[in-house]
């Protein structure tokens, strides 16, 4: 089953609305950062109150499933570790390169400093957060992430899971999602590195396509372009070529 979140201003491609199983759409200021993360937390509540799911799997629309394995792939890593709540690129992307948080990180601190609902909010997940050693604006990169409905139930029982103060917030959604996840003393799992499925980047694909078939990996980010050399419609054709000529399992 798919649901599609969407904010006003980014309407799902024909191809995802024909097949998404659920649509949540409502009108907010930006398609991004805190209206993102609050649409999203209405999208996780759809998603696990119309289907037994055990974990969401959230892909964004410039990303690509590319192989299959994912989701048992998944399960292994939660049942390995029940502390894991959230797996995506966490401290690396792909290609080995540390992801800088300085910039988040200040935006966390100005922000929870703040005397109003959003500032009181941030506070006490913060709060919560740093006892169970939370890094200020580790995450998971929200452009490939998976979740466990065990990290779900606790943030939708704590009422934090896309709080409507978080609409204020310039911080990304995936840096809000990890902070909530990260008070309700879950830990962040890497799920992107070397032998695990996910090849993903902010911006780009980590390593040009053969190279990321021949490293199986399953899905990709971001395929809006690789370098120089090749563009969006170029990469969704060569994975889709590639899908054609896999062997039957």
């Amino acid at each position: 089953p798919i649901v599609f979140a969407a904010n006003a201003g980014a309407p799902p491609p024909e191809s995802v609305r024909d097949a998404a199983t659920a649509l949540v759409e409502r009108p907010a200021p930006s398609t991004t950062y805190g209206p993102l993360a609050v649409t999203l937390g209405m999208a996780f509540r759809e998603a696990i109150a119309r289907f037994d799911c055990e974990i969401a799997f959230r892909v964004d629309v410039d990303a690509l499933i590319t192989g299959p394995g994912i989701p048992e792939a998944a399960a292994a890593r939660f049942a390995a570790d029940p502390r894991i709540g959230l797996l995506g690129a966490c401290a690396f992307a792909s290609e080995g390169s540390a992801r800088d948080v300085s910039y988040p990180a200040a935006i966390l601190r100005a922000e929870a400093s703040r005397d109003d609902p959003l500032g009181r909010l941030l506070m006490a997940l913060w709060i919560d957060a740093k006892a169970h050693g939370y890094c200020d604006a580790e995450h998971a990169n929200g452009c490939v992430s998976l979740i466990h409905r065990r990290a779900l139930d606790a943030a939708i029982a704590a009422e934090r899971l896309g709080h409507p103060a978080f609409e204020a917030s310039r911080l990304g959604e995936d840096i809000l999602l990890a902070l909530v996840v990260r008070s309700l003393g879950f830990t962040l799992g890497e799920f992107a590195s070397e032998g695990d499925p996910l090849g993903v980047k902010w911006r780009g694909l980590p390593f040009d396509p053969p190279t990321l078939h021949a490293q199986a990996k399953s899905a990709i980010h971001s395929v809006r372009h690789f370098g120089a050399g090749w563009c969006e419609a170029e990469i969704r054709a060569w994975f889709q070529g590639a899908r054609a000529t896999r062997p039957a399992p």
